[in-house]
């Protein structure tokens, strides 16, 4: 507790600061309002560089086996479980059981897992 002997009313000297909890108001604001801006964000996770990707790519290519890709569309992410289905650089096209997609190959973000084809 601080000493305020010094001060000459009694309300000063017996005031309590309640300290950080003044501030919890404008905290909780600015929190909200900062957390609401990150939820409009879309943050770019590279997980694998383009060489991986593209050796990736071109060994699903040749076993036609299914993957989980993660593409980046505008601003947000898409999971698709798809095959390669031809790569004309810097194009792919990937076939999920009922669409062909043509991606960039810059816009792949990850493979991530092979998956048994399951027919």
């Amino acid at each position: 507790m601080i000493n305020r002997n010094y001060l000459p009313y009694q309300t000063a000297r017996e005031h309590q600061d309640r300290g950080m909890a003044k501030w919890m108001g404008f905290f909780l604001s600015e929190h909200s309002t900062a957390l609401q801006q990150d939820k409009n964000k879309f943050v770019y996770h590279v997980k694998q560089s383009q060489e991986e990707i593209l050796l990736i790519l071109q060994q699903l290519y040749l076993t036609q086996e299914l993957a989980r890709f993660t593409i980046r569309q505008k601003n947000h992410s898409l999971n698709l479980s798809a095959s390669v289905f031809e790569i004309a650089l810097p194009r792919v096209i990937l076939k999920t059981k009922n669409h062909y997609h043509k991606i960039e190959l810059i816009n792949i973000l990850s493979i991530n897992e092979f998956i048994d084809n399951e027919d």
